[in-house]
């Protein structure tokens, strides 16, 4: 399957394929989705939960980061065996942050 996603925290979400299309609308993705995280943190520590069902979806959206930024400086197609094929470390350059 080939298609894209145009996404952001507010306004038009579109996701696009070969067989499907999906317009929507997000209203606040940023400011809800921190309510949600820390209700789901507060109640798995008062009931003991230490599983850590983000990690998975957070690993694909990195990965899916780390696929558009190689495509993007490559100018080319990248598949996701390229990627995970790759042995590339990937490190932030946090010089001139300020604590």
């Amino acid at each position: 399957m080939k298609g894209y996603a145009d996404t952001h925290y507010f306004g038009k979400v579109m996701l696009r394929s070969d067989e499907e299309v999906y317009n929507g609308e997000m209203n606040n993705l940023f400011t809800d989705g921190v309510i949600r995280n820390i209700a789901t943190f507060h109640d798995s520590i008062r009931n003991g939960d230490c599983r850590n069902p983000t990690v998975a979806p957070s690993v694909r959206s990195n990965l899916t980061a780390i696929l558009g930024r190689t495509a993007a400086y490559q100018k080319r197609e990248v598949t996701w065996d390229e990627i995970m094929n790759a042995n590339e470390k990937v490190e932030a350059n946090l010089k001139g942050l300020k604590a």
